[in-house]
């Protein structure tokens, strides 16, 4: 069982991400049921500029590839949740991790409120009640987080964090879920997030984890399996 400690308790982190998730769901439908209008239009014309709609030639060739459309939802949705746990597990301070990806989270939140948006599944075929978290790609920087959590682990987890980047690229895209506009703005908010996390201030949002490790009463202990 994956457990880690926090404030000297066992805490199992398939649970945490279940609450992280029902967190995201809840905050989603709020954000909806508050912007009526969104700005899918202005996105679906800035990646126009390129002569073609990159999302519209990505579904259409992902519906024309037997099979490709379910593995690309399992990727989506289900390699997301099993990456990160998989990181978070082996990751030297797993509570460090998953606070950094709840606050990048928070960052993002608040960016769909100034930029609402469906992505263009839901812009051309509905429904009007659709999430609005296109801008930016959640799912992009994400990637990137796991990528950056396994860059000194040896070949094999790059290899795989690599792979996982091209999957979230093609199901992004070829699942309406974002315009290329989304995934091109998650590269400089995940650099920005970063740089942000570096500062002291915000690091210590993550210290809380260091309760259980450090302290004279409880042993060092590391997220095991």
């Amino acid at each position: 069982m994956l457990t880690f400690r926090y404030c000297g308790k066992p805490v199992m982190l398939p649970p945490c991400f279940i609450l992280i998730g029902r967190g995201v769901i809840e905050g989603l439908k709020f954000l909806t049921r508050h912007t009526p209008t969104t700005l899918d239009a202005m996105l679906w014309q800035l990646d126009g500029l390129l002569g073609f709609e990159p999302s519209v030639a990505a579904m259409a060739i992902v519906s024309t590839v037997p099979g490709l459309w379910e593995g690309l939802v399992i990727a989506y949705h289900q390699g997301l949740l099993v990456a990160m746990a998989l990181v978070a597990a082996a990751a030297p301070s797993p509570w460090r991790f998953l606070v950094k990806v709840v606050v990048a989270s928070a960052f993002g939140y608040a960016l769909f409120w100034i930029v609402p948006a469906c992505g263009p599944g839901f812009f051309l075929y509905g429904p009007a009640d659709a999430p609005r978290n296109a801008m930016p790609s959640m799912h992009m920087v994400w990637a990137f987080m796991v990528r950056g959590e396994v860059g000194r682990r040896g070949v094999g987890p790059r290899l795989a964090a690599d792979i996982f980047i091209i999957l979230t690229v093609l199901s992004t895209l070829g699942l309406g879920e974002h315009y290329l506009v989304d995934l091109l703005a998650a590269v400089p908010f995940w650099l920005a997030f970063e740089a942000l996390w570096r500062w002291r201030r915000i690091r210590a949002l993550a210290r809380l984890e260091s309760v259980g490790e450090n302290s004279d009463i409880l042993p060092q202990e590391r997220g095991s399996i």
